[in-house]
């Protein structure tokens, strides 16, 4: 399989660079104001998932006819009350783990592990929702990937919100295909020193324009150029994905001709473990409260 190499600049404005890491191979410690930040939007999370649970709960209880039948029209009313909770739920937890990589309160624990089990799982957790609407998800997986030395809590996450995005942008027949492979810096099979793990997400969608591009993986502070469709597409989830694929020395991009049909590719890079490679922790995130979209 042949995925690109990544670009010299990233949508979002990243220039492919990894997190830059203290002299002494630790993160410096959160300040105590943006702790405090994430322990506020932890407690904001939890108050708001509250109402909305119950709200879910009692429409499942309408859907599944346990108050009586209903009609057609009012089952797709009631199921678009459902894709709503849980979009919003979706958008609470994002915002929360955002805020915690932010301050360097996350709670990731870094391991070898094998990225076929993350994809799979990922797969797997978002299968019935595309089911449900009509879209199909195909895992196309080189043997022989090798490792990653990831949080696979993390990684799951940041391919679920992809996978979520993809989903919610496809209409009934619409297709997600996931291609994984292990490529050298030569593009050959070389030593496992320098090998990459990359990861394509591509979707038979509308597509994505040239300046809409550049706002994908934002965090949600920045307000230029952004439109209210674009606010509506990005949200949390694939600022999200980007923080996470970059706390891992890794990369991710979108490519996308723009043009209705053609769809889209989210594209990303991971460093495989070779065979003196140490275990590395995983930093916390620098860049502020909601950071600077990638921006060095």
């Amino acid at each position: 399989m042949n995925i690109p190499d990544s670009p010299t600049e990233h949508a979002g404005g990243s220039s492919g660079s990894t997190v830059e890491r203290p002299r002494d191979g630790f993160p410096e410690p959160p300040s105590e104001d943006a702790l405090n930040r994430s322990r506020f939007l932890t407690s904001m999370g939890h108050t708001l998932r509250s109402p909305l649970n119950a709200i879910l709960g009692f429409a499942d209880v309408l859907l599944y006819g346990s108050s009586g039948p209903l009609t057609d029209r009012q089952r797709r009313h009631v199921q678009q009350l459902v894709d709503a909770g849980e979009r919003q739920l979706e958008i609470i937890d994002n915002l929360v783990e955002l805020s915690r990589i932010h301050s360097g309160d996350s709670t990731a624990q870094p391991e070898a592990t094998d990225p076929l089990r993350i994809l799979e799982t990922a797969v797997g957790t978002f299968g019935p929702k595309a089911e449900a609407k009509g879209v199909s998800i195909l895992l196309d997986a080189e043997p022989d990937l090798g490792a990653v030395h990831v949080d696979p809590e993390g990684l799951t996450r940041a391919v679920g919100n992809l996978l979520s995005n993809a989903i919610r942008h496809l209409d009934e027949g619409g297709v997600i295909r996931i291609a994984v492979s292990r490529e050298s810096p030569s593009g050959g099979t070389g030593s496992p020193a320098g090998e990459t793990l990359q990861i394509c997400v591509a979707d038979s969608g509308p597509g994505i324009g040239k300046e809409e591009q550049k706002f994908l993986f934002q965090d949600l502070d920045h307000g230029d150029a952004f439109t209210a469709r674009q606010k509506q597409r990005n949200g949390t989830g694939l600022p999200l994905a980007r923080r996470l694929v970059e706390r891992h020395g890794g990369q991710i991009w979108v490519e996308s001709s723009g043009r209705r049909g053609d769809g889209s590719r989210f594209m990303i890079t991971l460093p495989l473990i070779g065979g003196d490679d140490p275990p590395t922790k995983l930093p916390a995130d620098k860049t502020g409260a909601f950071g600077n979209g990638g921006r060095p």
